[in-house]
């Protein structure tokens, strides 16, 4: 199937899925690098605009998350480091996630608001539960297909949908 994107520069911003992901921060996953082969027509999807305002909501929803350690968590470090540690594994993890993600939404909205856009379609084929786009294995949709129910079913629907024999 024919997926549109917005492209700016080297970065191409799905519009077909962005709206179609569980949580928000997993936009992030729906920008890649710009492919070489690039089509005219396909599948139609959001308007940039709506684009825009789905991955600034995206940043401001990171910004709000995450969560600041208090004065009293620091000093049960310095009792216990190794309850500290193991209580506080997974929202450290978390909020490293939420900075690398906040950080590249934020790069990406600079770009978007900087750089002239053109909307092009990239060829998108699922194979083996490993998404490709434009030949090449896409690591980012290939995670997302595996972990958002979501986002796998509006994919599995579009691509009964919008299989190659009709190719639109």
């Amino acid at each position: 199937m024919r997926i549109p994107y917005y492209v700016y520069d080297n970065i191409a911003v799905d519009s077909l899925f962005l709206d179609k992901v569980s949580e928000a921060m997993d936009r992030v996953f729906l920008i890649i690098p710009s492919c070489e082969k690039e089509e005219r027509e396909g599948i139609e999807g959001l308007t940039e605009e709506k684009v825009l305002q789905l991955l600034e909501d995206a940043y401001f929803s990171l910004r709000e998350e995450k969560r600041r350690i208090n004065k009293f968590d620091i000093m049960k470090n310095f009792y216990n480091p190794g309850i500290y540690i193991s209580s506080r594994y997974n929202e450290i993890r978390r909020n490293a996630e939420i900075k690398i993600f906040r950080d590249i939404l934020e790069r990406v909205l600079n770009k978007i608001k900087t750089t002239k856009s053109r909307k092009v379609w990239y060829e998108v084929k699922l194979k083996e539960e490993q998404v490709f786009v434009c030949d090449k294995l896409s690591k980012s949709y290939s995670i997302l297909y595996r972990a958002d129910e979501n986002f796998r079913n509006y994919f599995n629907y579009y691509m009964k949908q919008f299989n190659d024999d009709n190719k639109r």
